[in-house]
């Protein structure tokens, strides 16, 4: 039976890739060639002029992408195509569409790239909307003095860091807390990462002895820890906890 291909014809260039499989159907050993996934995936591809994409007319995802079944699996149709015209896919590597389209299938339009570049890339995903921003949302920008880094990879604004710890110790001590933060970025007026005050909240003195450096970078005073050890050791003394 000749192959038949929907939309326009041309002559698929095959690369001998392994998608050939042998499965048991019916109690009997069946083999997929690379031939019959070849005819499986031109039978519903139709090539639009206009974009050069190369359309997958079967199942498609929720998600968008096409997928074609054989051999007692599924597999993603623009993967396949890459196969079947560039060869395996690099080990650790996804596949992105330059063209945006994820229905397409055409070879030219797909790059082999890692995962942390593949959703860079993403007009829509949530991790390369925020890696592009320059600004927080208060408008204070990302860079210098005022990034805050987080072990997650997450950036954060010092500024804004800061003013919601002033507002949280304002609330504490029943005072009136900042309506929002200043409008000066940190990195405009100050280079060292932590704030200008010579002591901590309690008044002792920052220096080499008495500050604490904790894994994450923030700074301790090693009075008020110990204060705070000594009365948290006395208060289960009180309730009669072992030590």
């Amino acid at each position: 039976m000749p192959d038949s291909t929907v939309g326009t014809t041309f002559k698929p260039r095959v690369v001998p890739v392994p998608l050939s499989r042998t499965v048991t159907f019916r109690q009997q050993p069946f083999h997929f060639s690379t031939e019959q996934v070849n005819r499986l995936f031109w039978a519903k591809i139709t090539r639009v002029t206009e974009t050069q994409c190369w359309h997958w007319q079967g199942k498609a995802m929720p998600t968008g992408y096409g997928h074609i079944k054989f051999a007692g699996r599924e597999w993603y149709t623009h993967r396949v195509s890459y196969e079947l015209h560039n060869g395996p896919i690099p080990d650790g590597l996804h596949l992105d569409h330059l063209c945006r389209n994820r229905i397409c299938c055409n070879p030219a339009h797909l790059e082999a790239v890692t995962c942390k570049e593949n959703i860079h890339r993403s007009p829509v995903a949530p991790a390369a909307i925020n890696a592009r921003k320059t600004h927080c949302l208060y408008g204070h920008e990302l860079t210098g003095a005022n990034l805050l880094p987080r072990p997650n990879g997450e950036r954060h604004c010092r500024t804004c860091a800061r003013w919601r710890g002033r507002v949280r110790d304002a609330k504490a001590a029943g005072r009136t807390p900042e309506a929002s933060p200043p409008k000066e970025t940190l990195g405009s007026t100050a280079t060292a990462p932590y704030p200008t005050s010579n002591t901590c909240r309690a008044g002792h003195p920052w220096t080499e002895v008495s500050t604490y450096i904790r894994p994450n970078g923030v700074r301790e005073c090693r009075l008020c820890r110990s204060k705070s050890r000594r009365t948290w050791e006395e208060q289960r003394a009180s309730e009669g906890v072992p030590q």
